[in-house]
């Protein structure tokens, strides 16, 4: 990508917490305060070694997500890449990886456990888990939800095993395009339900094509965003992840409830042509 199409690109950010004045009751409501804070989150683009001078010499847990667009056609390309991000991601999560039962035990990466979910009698769609081998983790069944409005993977990590005070629960979420939203909607309905009782950090990655960028003009986009904001969920993806000769949209995303850690997170867009969209980080420095 040259320059001058960053360059573009950085001008098309999502700002769902800008405010423009300040009210002296306002700066006393907390629920307020806290989205003012929030709007200062930072999400960029990053090449190759622009991402290993951020991640050299921190200690973190770090999630990556990817639009594969097919396992079996681009896990070379997908593994070398990682390689020469100088890094080894906690949780990486893929969708569309279009596995099949027949073939999902062949595709693995080293260091790496991985659970694989893929379509029955049908071609396509499919995601993927690849937790970190340093990472104990139990799977969440009962947070996964499959049919023809979601895909959906979820762990949970146990937080001693990577330094941190609770339990982490990850998820990766891929919503077919041209299915219900609506349907979709009531299956994020319930699983952030779930998770809120539980009062865990919670990150859900995932292609969920639903452009962000369109929550003011686009009625069911504005419902998806109210659903995750009520359960504080927050987008930490603000610009563009999938770009074509003419248009531009934020429909990777990483949505998390993990207040406590806006100010020492770094998350953004890694810059690839793996697939048709861009893979989208988060770091959660310790």
């Amino acid at each position: 990508m040259e320059d001058s199409s960053i360059n573009v690109l950085n001008q098309m950010v999502f700002r769902p917490f800008d405010v423009d004045y300040v009210d002296i009751e306002d700066s006393l409501d907390p629920d307020i305060n806290f989205f003012q804070n929030m709007s200062n989150l930072n999400c960029e683009y990053y090449h190759e070694q622009q991402f290993c001078d951020i991640v050299n010499n921190h200690d973190y847990v770090s999630l990556m997500h990817l639009n594969v667009r097919s396992l079996p056609k681009n896990m070379d390309q997908l593994t070398a890449y990682l390689k020469s991000l100088c890094h080894s991601f906690t949780v990486i999560g893929l969708s569309e990886t279009w596995l099949t039962d027949n073939n999902k035990d062949l595709y693995h990466m080293p260091g790496y456990n991985c659970l694989h979910e893929c379509r029955q009698n049908k071609r396509g769609g499919g995601v993927s888990l690849f937790i970190h081998g340093s990472a104990e983790y139990t799977v969440r069944t009962d947070l996964n939800r499959y049919d023809e409005c979601i895909e959906s993977s979820f762990v949970e990590l146990n937080g001693r095993s990577l330094g941190q005070d609770q339990n982490v629960i990850v998820g990766v979420i891929y919503r077919p395009p041209n299915t219900d939203v609506n349907v979709f909607n009531q299956h994020m309905i319930d699983i952030l339900s779930a998770v809120k009782q539980e009062d865990k950090p919670c990150y859900c990655m995932g292609d969920y094509n639903i452009d962000i960028l369109h929550n003011e003009s686009h009625k069911d986009t504005g419902t998806f965003l109210d659903i995750m904001y009520s359960s504080s969920f927050i987008p930490l993806i603000t610009k563009p992840t999938r770009v074509t000769s003419d248009s531009a949209t934020i429909i990777d995303n990483i949505y998390c409830n993990d207040i406590t850690f806006y100010n020492t997170v770094c998350q953004g867009i890694l810059y690839t042509v793996i697939s048709d969209h861009f893979p989208v980080f988060t770091i959660l420095y310790s």
